[in-house]
Formats: structure tokens, sequence, C-alpha cells
């Protein structure tokens, strides 16, 4: 196994930097990592279970199932198996350009490796401020009240933001499954294989550090891409 390079990373530290052509704002590529990728780029809550794996069918972030119990505990009911880009937030004010830059567009590709039930999950992090304060996306196949929606992590054990969905999203296994997760604003949306899975229009944390990881499951990421615009940007493609 070789680790390679993560690619703009230090050339981009915070999504506040756009660029104007045309008298529009374009987007910012603050993260991309694809195939290329880094463990120095991520701040885990497990780091012996993440790793870098390399195939002939290309290389991914894997999550290793977790073996007697959990090496992070948070201080409320919340995941447990985080990474979180390390020196890049999504939010606040640029000054230099008097835009608020808080919409982002997070892709990749996941697999997850846990064992097939109703809460199987890989989740998303956004609004990321401390370790009691966050938005988090669960994506699994049975909705309920604790799986498949928009969370709310704030002093306080995680709370669903939305109701009951019908319909969550399978994981099949040994199957990528292409996710983009967007937010504009208070609304959040999750498409799957360009369908849409998740909406809401409840997130409320305006700035944060952005990652992926797990409730108490594993899984794989691949070909990440994250690009932050200004609010409201309509330029998504």
């Amino acid at each position: 196994m070789r680790r390679a390079g993560l690619l703009l990373l230090a050339a981009l530290s915070a999504c506040t930097h756009l660029e104007r052509r045309g008298g529009e704002a374009d987007l910012a590529v603050c993260f991309v990592a694809a195939p290329d990728l880094s463990l120095d780029a991520w701040d885990v809550t497990e780091p012996g279970a993440w790793a870098i794996v390399e195939t002939e069918d290309g290389a991914w972030l894997e999550l290793a199932p977790a073996e007697g119990g959990f090496a992070y505990q948070p201080p409320h009911r919340s995941p447990h198996r985080i990474a979180l880009l390390r020196d890049l937030e999504v939010g606040g004010r640029d000054d230099t350009r008097s835009m608020v830059v808080e919409d982002f567009e997070l892709s990749f590709e996941a697999m997850s490796t846990g064992r097939s039930y109703g809460h199987r999950d890989l989740c998303v992090f956004f609004g990321w401020q401390a370790p009691d304060r966050f938005h988090y996306l669960h994506l699994a196949p049975a909705p309920d009240a604790n799986a498949h929606n928009l969370f709310l992590v704030d002093g306080a054990p995680r709370r669903s933001l939305e109701p009951v969905f019908e319909e969550g999203l399978e994981w099949p296994d040994d199957t990528w499954v292409s996710i983009v997760v967007r937010r504009r604003a208070d609304v959040v949306t999750v498409h799957a294989d360009g369908r849409l899975v998740l909406r809401s229009d409840q997130a409320s944390i305006p700035r944060g550090r952005v990652g992926i990881g797990t409730f108490d499951d594993s899984g794989r990421w691949r070909n990440l891409r994250l690009q932050g615009a200004p609010r409201g940007w309509d330029g998504w493609e």
C-alpha cells in the first residue's frame, strides 16, 4: 500500500476564496481526492480503523468493522465513527467580496461494508463546530425516528429534524453508490445514483467542518469532491 498526495487541500484551506468571471462567482474547488488520497487530510475518531486501500480497481478510504467496542465515545448520543477534513470549514462570510459562503456540494462514491439491517448506514457530517454541536445526515434503508434523516447534535443527544421518510436508501452488498449532497442555505438534499433520497429545510448551523463516516458500521469512500459557493448559488451542474 502506498499513500499518495492530497490534491489542492494545502492551497485552499477554506471555502471562502471564489473567483469572479463574467460578473458571476465561480465554484471554488476546496478538496479533490480522485483517486489520490491521504490519511493526513483527515482527523478521525479511530485512527487504527481507517486506511487507504489501493487495488487494481482503484483507491479508496476504508473504515474497518469495529471490534470490541468503539474507541470514541461522544459526549452525547451520536455517531462514533467520524472522519473530518482537516483545516477546512464551509460557511461564514468572505469579507473581501461581501459574500456569505455557505452553500456547498459534496460528491463521492460509497460502499457500505456492514451487515444488512434496517439501520445499516453511512453518514455525512457538516456544520461541525465541536463534538457536541454539528449536523449529520444518516443514510439508511429503514427510516424511523433514529435513522435516515437530517440530525442535529447541539449540547444534547441527536434528534431528527424531519418527519419519518417513507423510503430510505438501500446499501447493496459489494456495490458502489454515487452520492451527491447539496446545501443551499437551510435546504439540504441527498441524491443517490441520481435519485432524491432525502431532503430537509431544517439545516441551522451555518458554519463548520465537513466529513464522512457512519454511526457504528463500516464502509468505503472514493472520488470525493467538495465545492463551496456563495449563498444562493444557482450554478450547480
